[in-house]
């Protein structure tokens, strides 16, 4: 497509969608949502961009989402094991309180396994699309 409308608006769409679903994840450790809803509106960001502008190399880009895959997978295994850890049940959440500029935050194995779920998608997601935009000459 070689829209203007659409080539300016889609960064400043996808920036807010990238900030939309980072807020996705954080909220989704204590209520419904996370992981994979904040990994499918940052994707549909990538999508967006894609459609406007278009990707070059994408075989180095494809090849960067196999290693966002596989750091994921290693995150994944963390968070579920981190209960093992400290003597509890294999997914059991650990948590964690730190004090941030006078509040406290709870952070924990949770946060970890939506943020691994995040990585996954997000990066499954890429994939696939950077395929669907891979040129036979690439």
């Amino acid at each position: 497509m070689n829209s203007f409308i659409l080539k300016t608006s889609s960064l400043f769409i996808a920036q807010i969608m990238i900030i939309l679903s980072i807020i996705m994840v954080m909220r989704g450790h204590n209520f419904p949502g996370g992981g994979f809803i904040g990994a499918l509106t940052a994707v549909s960001s990538v999508g967006l961009l894609s459609l406007a502008h278009g990707f070059k190399n994408n075989f180095a880009k494809v090849r960067m989402a196999n290693y966002f895959i596989g750091f994921a997978m290693m995150l994944l295994l963390i968070s579920m094991s981190a209960g093992i850890l400290w003597g509890q049940a294999p997914l059991a959440g650990i948590w964690s309180t730190v004090s941030i500029l006078d509040r406290d935050i709870k952070l924990g194995s949770p946060l970890l396994f939506d943020f691994a779920v995040y990585l996954t998608v997000c990066a499954c997601f890429s994939w696939v699309i950077l395929l669907l935009e891979l040129d036979e000459n690439d």
